[in-house]
């Protein structure tokens, strides 16, 4: 029996649920960083069930990915500027990024047609240089407090374990979706790695909420 909304999908959009919930919940104890982190996530929620609608109605959902990628990549910027205050670094990076990715969506990857692959590997790039400069100035920050005290260092481990597991089958997602075996394969492998990812978000909000700004020793 084939079902119209499958586990997967059920269990996903509930983990979103509860990531939005648990944030919302906490939102007073969030940081700056964090109730941007809790925007993300109430835009991916939003940005899921619009793709689902999409999907069922038109047949085509491609234009929310390519929607999704450069106000998703904003998002998480403004939030890690907030720790490693490069403005205007963030702010080129931002203006750049949704540049190409409206160019993508117009001459390369049309908005309707394809899956935008190429902004996702740009997306990668960017967001893991992000996540990995953090994590370079949280190793050198002179404090006591635990790395886990940090929010973005959860944000962080997730989106670079997430960005390794699908960097191929995102990447080149217009090629492999070609043979249905493997697109179901990384299919599996992509909601597996989103359950870790948005996992991330949980911890992050209900971590103590320190900062790279507050946190040096005196």
């Amino acid at each position: 029996m084939t079902f119209p909304f499958p586990l997967k999908e059920t269990i996903y959009f509930c983990l979103l649920i509860f990531v939005c919930l648990t944030g919302i919940v906490r939102i007073n104890a969030l940081s700056a960083s964090g109730k941007i982190i809790l925007a993300l996530g109430i835009f991916t929620l939003g940005s899921e069930i619009t793709s689902e609608i999409c999907r069922v109605a038109l047949r085509n959902n491609m234009m929310v990915f390519h929607i999704y990628n450069p106000v998703q990549y904003t998002l998480m910027a403004i939030a890690y500027n907030q720790e490693i205050k490069q403005g205007k670094i963030i702010r080129l990076s931002i203006i750049g990024y949704v540049a190409f990715a409206i160019l993508n969506a117009i001459f390369w990857q049309p908005f309707f047609e394809e899956y935008c692959s190429y902004s996702f590997n740009v997306n990668v790039v960017l967001v893991s240089s992000l996540c990995l400069y953090y994590l370079y100035r949280l190793l050198n920050q002179d404090t006591d407090n635990a790395f886990t005290q940090y929010p973005l260092f959860w944000i962080s481990v997730g989106y670079l374990v997430y960005n390794c597991i699908n960097i191929l089958g995102l990447g080149a997602f217009n090629h492999l979706s070609a043979d249905s075996r493997l697109a179901y394969m990384l299919e599996v492998i992509r909601t597996l790695s989103n359950y870790m990812l948005y996992s991330m978000f949980i911890i992050a909000f209900l971590t103590k909420q320190k900062s790279l700004q507050t946190s040096r020793r005196e």
